[in-house]
């Protein structure tokens, strides 16, 4: 948005509509209102913050929307955008990110720090998530919850050699350790949740232009179940 109080009253609107006192939730006898906001979506790449990233412009934006949605639901969760620690060009990667979120009192603008939490493997995974939490530790987030927001891997169908995407069988396998990692790690990395990336496969969004995101899924895209849909059914059943 130009102007981040345009955003902060779009937001109060949605919290007005779909909040716990909502007035659509009236007479439902198993009402699901909205308690955690995730403002905006990986604001470290170029992609999503024009033109270049800039985290005290995005911490400003936590600040007003956020500040907006406590207004209407003072027991709302603030969810930062989902950060790769991305090696894209243009990027700026996570630790140097989180270091210039929190040190203009971020902290104070949000509940939980969100990561898409995208790694070559589960045990680098683990790394990342390992690292992030005992940064977050040293530079004033040592309350603050964390929420993997995407996490996932590729299994065939892209550029060979890409190096998230895994092959059918690896992407199974994966599937199954990341899982049994998190249920494993949850406590120690004070984890709000995760959100699996991505349920299904997707067309590309360009026409002749395709993405490793768009082979992520547990199903094809006509609905087939892969073996990483059968390794997620079992892993989150032990949860």
């Amino acid at each position: 948005p130009r102007d981040n109080a345009d955003m902060a009253r779009w937001a109060t609107m949605l919290v007005d509509r779909y909040g716990p006192n909502a007035g659509i939730w009236q007479g439902d006898p198993n009402p699901h209102p909205i308690t955690a906001w995730q403002i905006w979506n990986e604001p470290n790449l170029k992609q999503y913050w024009y033109p270049r990233p800039n985290a005290g412009q995005y911490r400003g934006m936590l600040q007003t929307v956020g500040a907006a949605i406590k207004s209407v639901d003072p027991s709302a969760e603030i969810v930062t955008a989902g950060m790769p620690d991305s090696r894209l060009s243009g990027a700026i990667r996570l630790q140097p990110y989180l270091k210039s979120l929190y040190s203009g009192g971020g902290t104070s603008a949000f509940d939980t720090v969100a990561i898409n939490s995208y790694a070559v493997s589960p045990k680098h995974l683990g790394k990342l998530m390992n690292t992030t939490r005992r940064y977050m530790n040293r530079v004033g987030g040592r309350s603050d919850k964390l929420w993997i927001s995407e996490v996932g891997w590729c299994d065939k169908g892209y550029k060979p050699g890409h190096r998230f995407c895994v092959g059918t069988r690896r992407q199974a396998k994966y599937t199954s350790d990341a899982l049994s990692l998190i249920k494993k790690k949850r406590a120690a990395w004070k984890l709000r949740g995760f959100v699996w990336f991505s349920w299904r496969d997707g067309r590309p969004y360009i026409k002749g232009t395709d993405f490793w995101g768009n082979h992520t899924g547990l199903l094809t895209i006509p609905g087939r179940k892969k073996p990483a849909y059968k390794a997620f059914a079992r892993g989150v059943r032990r949860f």
